[in-house]
């Protein structure tokens, strides 16, 4: 099917290798086109009352965490990170299930992980609220994976203008966009992370700079209305 097809469209450059190279699909008929963020997500302020329920002090630092929690996810790197950073004024939530979501919670309660909040799924508003009261947002994918899945939450992230942390290789695609762009930052493993963290709680402007420069990159590249009419050329 994939050989016979007119066109095959993926959501990202690396998939579209994985089609060339294992596939037998000829690279002019391989096509990348991203996806958009759902929800949609503007600009908003950080609600204090809100970061005040989720347990978070004044100059404390959010990291969020929202998506599928599965085997395709550097998950125990974020623990290890966390684990280093108890009493250190650096909270991490996780929003969503999936297959590891007992595990890491049972690892987090083990190892007495207080500053690590596992919320599950959420209604869409509520959602919207914590995404837009976090500090920066985590996308994280297993070496390789980038040939296989697309971060798709990441593009939500950059809607609401939240910086990312891009928790894979250096030379994946997301890990690529977001050094270049200067909308968030990369990192191979926990210390890596630990230390971003750290750095980023005393630099609170370098955070809402590179936030600005994700809403604008969104705005310039990944809305629906953009990416609509690249299907819509293509058809």
């Amino acid at each position: 099917i994939l050989r016979r097809a007119d066109t095959v469209v993926v959501p990202g450059q690396a998939m579209v290798d994985t089609l060339v190279d294992e596939k037998g699909v000829p690279r002019e008929r391989a096509l990348m086109i991203p996806n958009w963020g759902r929800p949609e997500i503007g600009i908003s302020q950080k609600s204090v009352a809100l970061r005040r329920e989720l347990g978070v002090e004044e100059g404390e630092l959010i990291l969020l965490y929202a998506g599928n929690i599965g085997i395709l996810q550097q998950l125990d790197p974020i623990l290890d990170a966390a684990g280093g950073l108890k009493e250190k004024g650096v909270k991490f939530i996780f929003l969503g299930d999936g297959a590891r979501r007992e595990e890491l919670t049972q690892r987090a309660e083990r190892e007495g992980m207080s500053n690590v909040s596992f919320l599950g799924f959420q209604p869409e508003e509520r959602f919207k609220a914590i995404l837009t009261s976090a500090d920066a947002c985590l996308v994280t994918l297993q070496p390789g994976m980038d040939r296989l899945s697309a971060p798709s939450r990441a593009y939500t992230f950059l809607s609401a203008g939240q910086p990312l942390v891009a928790m894979m290789p250096r030379d994946s695609e997301l890990a690529e966009l977001v050094t270049e762009t200067k909308t968030g930052w990369n990192v191979l493993d926990g210390a890596e992370l630990a230390d971003l963290a750290m750095t980023l709680k005393k630099n609170i402007p370098e955070i809402e700079k590179r936030g600005v420069n994700a809403r604008a990159l969104y705005q310039e590249r990944f809305t629906k209305d953009s990416v609509s009419r690249e299907y819509i050329k293509l058809l």
